[in-house]
């Protein structure tokens, strides 16, 4: 009865032991089977992963992937001066082939491209330098210009080729103007600006020219005063007889005055001034001691009755002026011609209107060729040997207006010629190629100098152009002396890109 009792109670403690058995299972491990391929992995394995992404510090792209499938190629977009390589993981390259088993982040690698930079001055490559975004640029030295300061202005890298270009701006310096060695104002200008002028104080009768140059520190205007020309205009008989320069500081030499049979001659009383005058032929009859006098006691070269002086303050003179002498048209016994002791011929025939008499004392040079144009007469040759040529203010009773093409051409023997102040234009090459021609004196009045009208007149070393010039033909001073300067007078409105390079051009005021 013992062992029934025991053997029962042995049974009922086995099945307790079964039954808390069974009641822990469902709380183990959720794979209960795993194949020999998952034996590694732990048991929390997700079933998808992250795939980041990134360029630096920056996330291109984020994305999910299932376990145990492979990430997706992405391209990303393009970076100015780079080329893209490969995705990398862990530092090598990564292989989308393989399936993803966990969150991983991917880096893309670049590689920087190659360009030129081309240094330019001037429209000149300087250099070329070959370079990435992550270099350095290395400008070479920039080619210096006297005034400017320089520099190069170099674009941003985009990975293309790309141009620096040299920037010069120019310098302010000081300006000293100096009088007479003596620093009288001062200013400052720009480099390749022209200065501006400081006059000194005016005087009367004189005109100011300045000249300009450079030190490398500072621009020195040095102010000189030039006496002004002006013209003493000598009248016989109603006439110009001639045109004499003068100057406040050098009074005007005249000529001896015309003789008259029977009478004693001068010129009237005249008063040097900053102004033209305008002087006149005098004539007193002789005493009967002298000789027999003739009906007419007494007479005037300009005003019979009086003889006065006569002050012409309209008009300044030119530097050079060129003579303004009658070369005829007066009558014969008016004409300023010398008298050959006896009386006329009455066979000797007076010259027509509008020409001039042989038996005149002219004044102007002998050989000069004439001939009718509009408005007046023109100068077209000349075959004389007079070196100093002086052209005259009328001839026949006409204003001389013109100098026509080829009228001196190629003359070598011509030195020095004076243009009076009635003639308007100087023809095309009137002048050119005139070796020994050095010094031209032109007169207000002159409006228009034609192509290569003083074109390789070598020996011009200095001319003044008058403020009546409006128009410079092509080339009309061009071969003249090296380093001449040409003076524009007060007042023009001519320009220095008129003259030749060669030339300096000298503004007057």
């Amino acid at each position: 009865m013992k062992n029934f009792w025991f053997t029962i109670l042995l049974c009922v403690f086995g099945a307790v032991v079964l039954c808390a058995s069974c009641a822990v299972l469902p709380q183990s491990s959720g794979v209960s089977v795993q194949s020999a391929d998952e034996s590694a992995r732990p048991a929390s394995t997700p079933d998808s992963f992250t795939v980041q992404y990134m360029d630096g510090n920056l996330t291109l792209y984020s994305g999910v992937v299932q376990k145990y499938t492979a990430a997706t190629y992405v391209y990303p977009a393009e970076k100015a001066g780079y080329s893209f390589l490969y995705w990398a993981y862990g530092g090598n390259a990564y292989d989308f082939s393989s399936p993803v088993t966990h969150d991983i982040t991917l880096c893309a690698v670049w590689s920087p491209t190659e360009f030129d930079i081309n240094y330019v001055a001037d429209g000149k490559t300087v250099k070329t330098q070959t370079c990435t975004v992550e270099c350095v640029p290395e400008p070479p030295d920039i080619p210096q210009k006297t005034g400017y300061d320089a520099h190069w202005n170099i674009p941003d890298f985009t990975g293309e080729d790309i141009t620096a270009v040299a920037v010069y701006e120019p310098k302010t310096y000081p300006v000293v103007f100096r009088l007479n060695g003596k620093i009288y104002a001062r200013s400052t200008r720009v480099y390749g600006e022209q200065s501006e002028i400081i006059p000194p104080e005016e005087r009367e009768g004189y005109r100011i020219v300045c000249e300009e140059t450079f030190t490398g520190e500072y621009f020195a205007v040095d102010v000189r005063y030039v006496a002004r020309t002006y013209t003493a205009t000598c009248v016989v008989d109603g006439g110009i007889f001639a045109s004499v320069p003068f100057t406040v500081d050098m009074p005007p030499v005249l000529p001896d005055v015309p003789e008259k049979e029977g009478f004693d001659g001068h010129w009237s009383d005249f008063e040097i001034g900053a102004h033209d005058i305008t002087v006149y032929a005098v004539y007193v009859a002789r005493s009967a001691e002298d000789g027999e006098a003739p009906d007419n006691q007494g007479e005037s070269g300009g005003n019979p009755e009086s003889g006065e002086t006569s002050d012409n303050k309209g008009g300044e003179g030119v530097g050079g002026n060129g003579f303004d002498g009658n070369g005829g048209g007066f009558d014969d016994e008016k004409s300023g011609g010398k008298p050959d002791g006896g009386s006329e011929s009455e066979n000797e025939s007076k010259p027509e209107s509008g020409s001039a008499s042989e038996s005149e004392d002219s004044e102007y040079s002998a050989g000069l060729i004439f001939a009718d144009c509009e408005g007046g007469v023109e100068v077209t040759g000349y075959t004389g040997e007079d070196t100093d040529v002086v052209i005259p203010a009328y001839y026949g009773g006409k204003a001389v207006v013109s100098v026509a093409q080829n009228a001196f051409a190629k003359n070598g023997n011509i030195v020095s010629v004076r243009v009076p102040n009635t003639v308007k234009s100087i023809g095309k090459s009137a002048f050119k190629m005139c070796a020994a021609l050095a010094a031209v004196y032109l007169s207000e009045g002159l409006e228009s100098i034609g192509n290569s009208a003083f074109a390789y007149c070598q020996n011009i070393a200095e001319i003044r152009l008058p403020a009546s010039v409006r128009e410079i033909g092509a080339s009309a001073f061009t071969g003249i002396k090296p380093d001449a300067k040409i003076y524009l007078a007060a007042g023009s409105e001519l320009t220095p890109d008129k003259f030749p390079q060669s030339v300096e051009v000298v503004k007057e005021y």
